[in-house]
């Protein structure tokens, strides 16, 4: 990533009263993005297994440390919810709270893939109001301010995001995880047919190539996505011009006691979302 993309005022973005946190956010996730991207590239990656099963890496711990204390240093009074910390539930009585991913998608990063992502989302009163993925092989970052659009920031350039136009439902370039294929996934792309034109990607990447046109949908149908898998990308996605919801078409809901999407995640361009969502309840029903 170039590095006018750790300069917020270079964004064609209106951040408004935002403007300060947006531009914290794209430095920390820049600076993030530089330390793993270091790592990737340096020797053997060792990971270890957390408690819930899921790998965990120095590059992970690095990027945690980076964003955590950027955020402490210049938002004292923010409270921060990350996956790489245990949640001491004091977040819950504050109306700001920072959702950090420090590397989503480890696993990919493990396999030495280059799909994997840095996430930091401002939440205010349970709403996503500042978003940016890093994506640190990819050399891109998106951002987005809710009511100001989204940008791509590329090779020292930066775009306007904006989802695909409306094509036939059968038709839908469906983004699905590299190792999330679970079976009420499986079903719903039988039964759409959308198995056909399903592209595997790793973590946020497929979410970011939604908001800039490249896919139609996305979906997650199980019940471990957590709020720091979805918040920034999510936000992001919407202000492009898509639709997010659960499962049963509901909006998703933020700084939560139990942080999990346990109704998964269906991400769209908007057009076809509502007849989407009918299929996805019949193969991951309540």
């Amino acid at each position: 990533m170039e590095s006018n993309v750790g300069n917020a005022a270079a964004l064609p973005l209106d951040a408004g009263r935002y403007s300060r946190e947006l531009a914290l956010a794209v430095g920390l996730a820049g600076e993030a993005a530089a330390a793993i991207r270091q790592l990737f590239e340096s020797g053997p990656i060792a990971a270890r297994e957390k408690a819930d099963h899921s790998p965990v890496t120095a590059a992970d711990m690095a990027a945690n440390e980076i964003i955590v204390r950027g955020l402490r240093s210049a938002l004292p009074d923010d409270a921060i919810l990350t996956e790489e910390a245990v949640d001491d539930g004091r977040r819950l009585s504050t109306a700001r709270v920072w959702l950090v991913d420090p590397l989503d998608g480890t696993r990919d990063f493990v396999e030495r893939s280059p799909e994997f992502a840095v996430h930091l989302a401002l939440v205010v009163q349970g709403t996503p109001v500042v978003g940016v993925v890093a994506l640190p092989m990819l050399g891109q970052l998106a951002a987005a301010v809710r009511g100001a659009g989204a940008i791509l920031v590329e090779g020292g350039g930066t775009r306007t995001l904006a989802v695909a136009p409306e094509r036939d439902t059968s038709a839908l370039r469906t983004g699905v995880s590299r190792f999330a294929m679970h079976a009420p996934l499986e079903q719903f792309l039988e039964r759409t047919g959308l198995g056909h034109h399903a592209v595997r990607c790793g973590a946020s990447v497929k979410h970011i190539r939604l908001a800039e046109g490249g896919l139609d949908l996305c979906l997650t149908l199980h019940g471990s996505e957590c709020e720091w898998d979805s918040a920034a990308p999510g936000l992001i996605v919407t202000e492009a011009g898509g639709l997010v919801t659960d499962a049963d078409g509901a909006p998703l809901k933020y700084n939560q006691k139990d942080v999990r999407h346990h109704r998964g995640l269906i991400l769209s361009t908007g057009q076809h979302h509502a007849a989407l969502v009918r299929v996805a309840r019949e193969c991951f029903p309540p």
